[in-house]
């Protein structure tokens, strides 16, 4: 069998090691769900060597090489291989910002590698339509305020594809044109909104990126991330309100 895969692994680099359209190459996904996983755990850290030894003897344009889990706590040994360039994460969640904001990125941030969305969404098994149009726009727009290394991607490709979605990506495309976020020092904060005469409005959000001479914003409400038993959110018009961010030199800015 191994060496079956090994002889697949050989092709897959000669038929598509050319492309600079391919990212990456993920070794697994979802490696934990493999049966008695903690049994053969040693064997599986030494298949990720030598598929990664193969693939990089083999692969004439250096791709990256992941791995990935369902669980987002299983194995950080696992991920912290040399072998492992960048870390992949699953994960679906109602409150997907805060939670890729507050567990998520921490976790893969402290193993010193690229971390990246490469599943996410409402609920892994599925929601109403709207429910899943919904969390493609703020799945999109909450991975973008956080260090990763790109914008989250969305499990239901088939949808997007089916209901043509493909425009609710031209406003973040738009807004993160030119944009060079490498070497930036950029951290995670929140801003304060704030109604005309000075109260704080807690029913909107500002997710911010910033370092001291620079920021990106997403303002969203709160209200939108909810279970859908907890019923349909509207978003009223807003109007007034001012947005503080804290850290920023002194300056104008644009």
């Amino acid at each position: 069998c191994q060496e079956t895969y090994q002889r697949m692994l050989r092709y897959v680099m000669a038929r598509w090691g050319y492309s600079s359209h391919i990212m990456s190459w993920e070794l697994c996904s979802e490696m934990d769900l493999v049966s008695d996983y903690q049994r053969v755990r040693r064997q599986i850290m030494g298949w990720h060597t030598r598929c990664a030894k193969t693939i990089r003897q083999f692969d004439q344009n250096s791709h990256m090489i992941t791995t990935n889990f369902a669980n987002i706590k299983r194995d950080p040994e696992v991920l912290r291989m040399p072998e492992v360039m960048y870390t992949g994460t699953n994960y679906y969640h109602a409150q997907m910002g805060p939670q890729m904001r507050n567990v998520i990125f921490p976790s893969r941030a402290s193993m010193g590698k690229p971390a990246f969305m490469t599943e996410a969404g409402y609920d892994w098994r599925g929601s109403s339509a709207e429910t899943t149009t919904k969390y493609l726009h703020l799945c999109l727009w909450s991975s973008y305020m956080i260090p990763f290394s790109g914008a989250a991607t969305y499990w239901w490709w088939v949808f997007i594809d089916d209901k043509d979605l493909y425009p609710m990506f031209r406003p973040l495309v738009e807004y993160a044109a030119g944009e060079d976020m490498r070497g930036r020092k950029l951290r995670m904060s929140q801003g304060v909104l704030r109604r005309a005469g000075g109260r704080a409005l807690p029913g909107l959000v500002a997710d911010v990126l910033q370092n001291s001479r620079s920021a990106y914003v997403w303002v969203y409400e709160r209200g939108l991330m909810r279970l859908d038993a907890e019923g349909p959110f509207t978003p009223k018009p807003r109007s007034g309100v001012t947005l503080e961010i804290s850290g920023l030199a002194r300056g104008d800015y644009r």
